[in-house]
């Protein structure tokens, strides 16, 4: 993989020197309500992602228990139940995708917009950028059109080709602290997945669907703390094997230091 870095030395300790980076003072004054109203944008999809998994369990509430819904009722009498069987694995991975995923990715450049909102503040960062973006091909996002295009591009116009062809991921913080260091990492986890992410994000589909089936079916008394045991159980196991899955890809992607 191949990236190109720039604005500064990210993911380092060192605070720039100053007028080693200019920062115009009409930057300086707009970028932290710039900052803030990225915030609030990733704040915003990350809230409807989290009301969206949790208001499935309320319409199935409001419909009746779901043991004896018509379509348990189906199932037990009817064949549909084979079709159920195998559309329940793919059904898993795309709550689990939603949740590791899209979930997290929207929460932890929530943060990171926090992070460099918060540092726009304070007169020790005035004089140094506060962010820098990575392009890379190895990120999720829309089909690009680089592979085609880009190679063609020359002269000037060849700097734009990493737009064309890859994917950014923006909001790293330039100076590195142990907080904002733990949220990079939390963002290359989730838009940078490895096959093996994906994968292991199915535990935690499996996870919440079995926990929106016996807290809607409804599951009671002593049973109830079982099947809350095995939620929490396929919650382990989904970010067990999520993470020993990104460890390498995550290091692959924090190790790389931006250049100007």
């Amino acid at each position: 993989m191949t990236d190109r870095e720039f604005q500064g030395p990210a993911l380092t300790g060192i605070p720039a020197k100053p007028g080693s980076t200019e920062i115009t003072p009409r930057r300086r004054v707009l970028r932290p309500f710039g900052y803030l109203g990225i915030a609030i944008v990733w704040l915003a999809l990350s809230a409807v992602v989290a009301g969206l998994l949790a208001v499935i369990p309320f319409v199935i509430v409001d419909q009746g228990d779901l043991a004896s819904s018509p379509g348990i009722e189906n199932l037990a009498h009817d064949t549909e139940w084979l079709a159920a069987l195998i559309a329940l694995p793919i059904v898993a991975l795309v709550f689990g995708a939603i949740i590791s995923l899209l979930f997290v990715g929207s929460f932890s450049l929530f943060v990171l917009s926090l992070i460099a909102f918060g540092r726009s503040l304070l007169p020790s960062y005035a004089h140094e950028p506060l962010t820098t973006t990575r392009w890379t091909s190895d990120a999720i996002g829309p089909v690009r059109a680089g592979g085609v295009l880009a190679p063609a591009m020359k002269g000037d116009a060849s700097r734009y080709r990493d737009v064309l062809d890859k994917q950014s991921l923006s909001l790293i913080p330039v100076r590195r602290t142990p907080f904002g260091a733990f949220w990079t990492r939390v963002m290359f986890f989730a838009w940078v997945p490895s096959g093996g992410v994906i994968l292991s994000s199915v535990w935690l589909g499996f996870a919440y669907l079995v926990t929106v089936g016996w807290v809607t079916w409804p599951v009671t008394g002593p049973l109830a703390f079982v099947w809350a045991a095995v939620s929490l159980v396929l919650v382990g196991l989904g970010i067990r094997g999520s993470l020993r899955a990104a460890k390498k890809q995550i290091e692959r992607q924090f190790a790389q230091s931006t250049v100007s």
